[in-house]
């Protein structure tokens, strides 16, 4: 099968670029990387025939709609029966969410047409392109070899490729904050290598690109910008360093103070809601996400697997590099503020810490690196070369968990296997009614959320399972009503002659 043989290529990449980097290739060496990120992150995509549940197909829905109307977000495009504004799962305008990673979508929706791949590739994109902002981080921050292992570890990431998938939820809205935030990062640094001022404009940019994606914890390059001029260079209060702090402040609210402003103005009573919804994450545990305050410590090992313990070891070195100390003390920094931060937070999510993954990786290279060299530096070089290779080699293939990626996919008889199944069959049948059903047909008696998943491939309006009084008034209305072939359908639509009974089937899911 082709997606075998991309998977098949993209491991022989991993294997060249390492060798290639390690024999002083390093431009061909990266480029064959990230090459080879795409590619797998392409793979593993394809490997889910559909959307996934959470929370994919809300993301894949509001972006497509907002094709038609970039400015409008909508959830249920043209809804018929009453709506409650605060249900972000099933309301008319949709704010739930900031824009930015939504117009992706929508661009590539019509780039690439109606389907999963479409939605999913700004996501393959964006955390391929990662490879190299990670690496030239790394490069900036600690030294070339730990942004190459750096960029590595980003390249084979299983929870990335998790994300890109769209399995872990808040999928693509994370994977374009974790792009923006890092790539404001990125800029900084250069700045500070440089004291170019354009670097500092475009990290205000980023920094403004990440709020739109997700909120204010976008603009954590600022509190490292702040961190190691006020602690560690101890210029902060000067006049240069002041003007320029603010420029980039400027910048970033130029970019995202525009829609903030005006969904308020166009859709006041929504934002409102939204922004209070957001603020109360804080304070209140909402949508049963309550964990206990050690949370995000301990998914670490899970995150991170064997690669933990280097961790510590990045961290404990960072003093030993004093002529990198400034600029990399500051990502630690940045790693810690995050973690506490969402740690004091009342609901907790896995994804909320994940802005700052690829600066976990970088402490991981760092004390890889240190104790690669610090055990074997004296070896002859070609030897040292060669076990290095290998070291690499088996940890990037730690790192990428293919074993996860197939179980993930794959369950064939377990809880999720049969769920998969049926899924696979509804978007089939979404995917056939969307070139047979006109589009002023509602569709009733979708399975729970699946109604999102059918707005999204047929382009109707479509419900859950609905009570009889609402399919009457419905009715007397003049509503077009259709339901997918389905053996649990009760006997008021199963005998109503005014619903259209489409021949495609709809598999019941365990969930449901």
């Amino acid at each position: 099968m082709i997606e075998q043989k991309i998977l098949l290529v993209s491991c022989v990449l991993y294997l060249a670029s390492i060798f290639l980097f390690l024999a002083g290739k390093k431009k061909l060496s990266l480029a064959i990387l990230v090459i080879a990120a795409f590619l797998t992150r392409y793979w593993a995509a394809t490997l889910f025939p559909y959307l996934n549940d959470w929370d994919e197909r809300f993301h894949a829905l509001v972006g497509k709609n907002l094709i038609a109307h970039p400015w409008k977000p909508t959830m249920v495009e043209r809804p018929v029966l009453p709506i409650d504004f605060k249900d972000w799962t099933g309301n008319h305008i949709w704010v739930h969410k900031q824009p930015l990673f939504l117009w992706q979508i929508a661009l590539s929706v019509f780039v690439f047409g109606v389907n999963e791949m479409a939605v999913r590739m700004p996501s393959i994109v964006l955390s391929s392109l990662l490879v190299l902002i990670t690496y030239r981080i790394g490069s900036l921050a600690f030294n070339e070899r730990t942004g190459y292992v750096g960029g590595l570890l980003i390249a084979t990431s299983f929870p990335l490729m998790m994300l890109v998938t769209g399995v872990e939820g808040m999928d693509h809205n994370d994977i374009s904050f974790m792009f923006y935030v890092t790539a404001s990062i990125w800029a900084w640094l250069e700045y500070e290598q440089s004291k170019n001022i354009k670097w500092v404009w475009l990290m205000g940019a980023l920094a403004g690109a990440a709020v739109l994606c997700k909120w204010v914890t976008g603009m954590l390059v600022f509190g490292m910008f702040g961190f190691g001029h006020l602690f560690i260079q101890k210029d902060f209060f000067t006049r240069n360093v002041f003007k320029v702090l603010l420029q980039g402040l400027l910048v970033c609210v130029l970019v995202a103070l525009p829609w903030q402003i005006y969904i308020l103005l166009s859709f006041h009573q929504e934002a409102v809601w939204e922004y209070s919804f957001s603020a109360r994450h804080f304070s209140e545990v909402l949508e049963d996400h309550k964990h206990a305050i050690w949370y995000y410590v301990e998914q670490i090992t899970s995150k991170y697997q064997m690669l933990f313990p280097f961790i510590i070891v990045g961290i404990g070195t960072l003093g030993l590099r004093k002529e990198k100390f400034k600029f990399s003390f500051p990502l630690f920094i940045g790693v810690l503020a995050v973690y506490i931060f969402f740690s004091l937070a009342a609901t907790k999510l896995p994804g909320y810490v994940l802005m700052v993954m690829p600066l976990m990786y970088l402490l991981i290279a760092s004390g890889f690196v240190w104790v690669v060299e610090w055990l074997f530096a004296r070896l002859p070089g070609k030897v040292f070369h060669a076990l290095l290779f290998i070291l690499l080699s088996l940890g990037a293939y730690q790192n990428l968990r293919l074993y996860h990626i197939f179980w993930s996919s794959l369950m064939d008889e377990s809880y999720y296997g049969r769920n998969r199944l049926a899924k696979k069959i509804n978007t089939e049948s979404f995917k056939a009614a969307r070139l047979t059903l006109p589009k002023d047909y509602v569709i009733i008696w979708c399975n729970g959320f699946e109604r999102v998943e059918c707005m999204f491939y047929t382009g109707n309006t479509a419900y859950s399972p609905i009570e009889e009084y609402k399919v009457q008034d419905l009715h007397s209305r003049g509503v077009k009503l259709a339901v997918f072939n389905r053996e649990d359908l009760p006997d008021y639509i199963r005998n109503d002659s005014l619903i259209l009974k489409l021949p495609y089937e709809m598999k019941l899911r365990v969930a449901d």
